[in-house]
């Protein structure tokens, strides 16, 4: 059996738990230890380049960060693989998003997200307690950065509204379930799992030295890719049927691979 050379893992929901908004000090500690040892951490994540470089501060010029769904990839602020999706149809999309009852919208950018809530609730939500480095705009065409990602937020959840969004919008943008709250849109042929296979190109992995921890329906593409993919237990049944193992405890996981490699 070929030892693991990366570890890429989910953030929300796998790394982080629900209600959580700072990865806890085992988390960093396991994850410098693998570093330590050789291995590519790989943060891979729906959220924001500077919302991930945030949470992994101690180690941010050591990791890998797979953003925005994998759309983009950097790693020591160098990007390795980009891809937007049409600022025109981004733009589009997020007036559609905004008609919809309840439903807040964010645009990611290499460098920064835009919001303009409807409420403070959500507002708060987004720069306060996700600590995303979120502008907040009155007039979209204001935006001058390229669109990666747009997303949908809904608080009731956002499970009544995805299949409308799906009929209007699934000829033109590829869309994605991330979690209870929030469906994420890029432009087609982009997923985790894309930024992940090319980051194996790039830095000569097979498959088998791959691991890969996640939790919802956005990190199947990288299950995929991975030779050793771990759902949580929590994970939608879907998702479970994708991976090779369930686990309740990634860290668990992250450390048994370790002593494989030492």
């Amino acid at each position: 059996m070929n030892k693991i050379k990366c570890i890429v893992s989910d953030i929300d929901g796998t790394l982080l738990p629900s209600g959580q908004y700072a990865l806890e000090e085992n988390v960093l500690h396991t994850a410098a230890q693998a570093i330590e040892r050789g291995l590519l951490m790989v943060a891979a994540s729906g959220r924001p380049y500077m919302s991930l470089k945030g949470l992994w501060r101690p180690l941010q010029e050591q990791m890998i960060f797979i953003c925005a769904n994998g759309t983009l990839m950097l790693q020591n602020e160098k990007i390795l693989y980009q891809k937007a999706l049409n600022k025109k149809e981004a733009l589009m999309l997020v007036q559609d998003i905004e008609q919809q009852e309840d439903c807040e919208f964010l645009i990611t950018s290499p460098q920064h997200c835009y919001i303009r809530p409807k409420t403070e609730a959500y507002r708060h939500r987004i720069q306060d307690v996700m600590g995303y480095p979120a502008r907040i705009v009155h007039n979209l065409h204001e935006i001058p950065e390229t669109c990666l990602q747009v997303s949908a937020f809904r608080e009731k959840g956002i499970e009544e509204v995805s299949a409308g969004f799906t009929k209007r919008w699934g000829k033109k943008v590829q869309s994605v379930v991330s979690g209870r709250l929030w469906m994420d849109f890029t432009a087609f042929g982009v997923s985790k799992g894309t930024a992940l296979r090319e980051l194996m190109r790039q830095k000569g992995l097979e498959k088998e030295e791959v691991a890969a921890l996640g939790d919802s329906y956005n990190d199947i593409s990288m299950f995929r890719e991975a030779g050793r993919a771990f759902a949580m237990q929590w994970s939608p049944a879907q998702v479970k049927q994708e991976a090779h193992q369930m686990t309740a405890d990634p860290i668990r996981e992250m450390k048994r691979i370790l002593e494989e490699v030492s």
